[in-house]
């Protein structure tokens, strides 16, 4: 009697626990799958810069061998760039150039930030939306206007055209995210300091300012990155005294042929800089994506 009362309890366990098992099996097959495709796609990025590595690293004759895939490394490419092309000498103007852009963009951006979440700006968000549609704008499209302005006002060649021209590109990106970062802290905040006697300087740079840490160092990560890499401004306006190290490559192209190998040297020293900020902050670039900035 008893084991005829517990045999259908029994056989819903057994379902049960058969369902779970089946359960466990496909979401390891599901992570295992996922994992296999992550692999994959990180190798599959990961392979141009592992190329033009090995590039930087070979003599010339087995530059010239694309399949060479097995050779005996060697640094002249690195020698040759430091010594003779005067690198260093263009990463300090893209170091210099960078940081200069930067600082003036956050401290507008997040002025105007301010003032728009702040003072009843009729269609913020079209405006906002508006600004940012200028940053989708290709800089070959207004570089020769820079140009003309440039040379008239004697800035050819110099490091202000570049931080001038840079900042008006960057800014309404940096108006955009801040803006965000901004519209995450409660307007109430305000309306307390001010009772209590704060001034809109006092509320702006006491308050908002270390709470929003995270996404004004984000915003600047991001900036910054863009203000590296930049190319048409620099190749345009400038020629040899404030040419920044993305504009070196075209060092390399003459009517004899192609130097590919200090090509890739030059490619791994300009990544580097860029890469390692950004894995040094990576923390502070994931917390404020993170804050609410989009």
């Amino acid at each position: 009697m008893t084991a005829t009362l517990h045999a259908p309890f029994r056989a819903r366990r057994s379902s049960t626990m058969g369902d779970r098992s089946a359960a466990h099996t496909g979401g390891r097959l599901r992570r295992s799958a996922f994992y296999g495709l992550l692999i994959a796609w990180t190798l599959a990025s990961l392979f141009p810069f592992y190329f033009t590595l090995a590039t930087s690293l070979k003599l010339k004759r087995d530059v010239l061998d694309p399949t060479s895939w097995f050779f005996v490394p060697t640094l002249d490419n690195y020698v040759e760039i430091f010594t003779s092309r005067n690198i260093l000498h263009y990463l300090g103007n893209s170091a210099f150039i960078s940081v200069g852009t930067v600082v003036p963009s956050l401290a507008l951006g997040l002025l105007t930030a301010y003032g728009m979440t702040r003072f009843g700006v009729v269609k913020e968000r079209s405006v906002a939306a508006t600004l940012l549609s200028f940053r989708m704008i290709p800089a070959i499209a207004v570089v020769i206007p820079y140009f003309l302005i440039a040379q008239l006002l004697g800035l050819i060649d110099t490091h202000l055209i570049l931080v001038i021209a840079y900042t008006t590109m960057n800014l309404p990106l940096a108006i955009w995210m801040l803006r965000g970062f901004m519209r995450q802290i409660p307007i109430e905040i305000d309306e307390a300091a001010q009772l209590d006697g704060a001034t809109r300087w006092r509320i702006l740079w006491g308050i908002h300012l270390p709470t929003i840490a995270p996404g004004l160092a984000s915003t600047g990560i991001l900036l910054l990155i863009q203000s590296w890499n930049e190319f048409a401004f620099a190749q345009f306006l400038t020629s040899t005294g404030a040419r920044t190290f993305p504009t070196t490559a075209g060092f390399f192209l003459s009517i004899t042929g192609t130097n590919f190998g200090e090509m890739a040297a030059v490619a791994i020293v300009g990544t580097l800089p860029p890469l390692t900020f950004a894995i040094l902050m990576r923390r502070r670039l994931v917390s404020g994506l993170s804050y609410g900035a989009v």
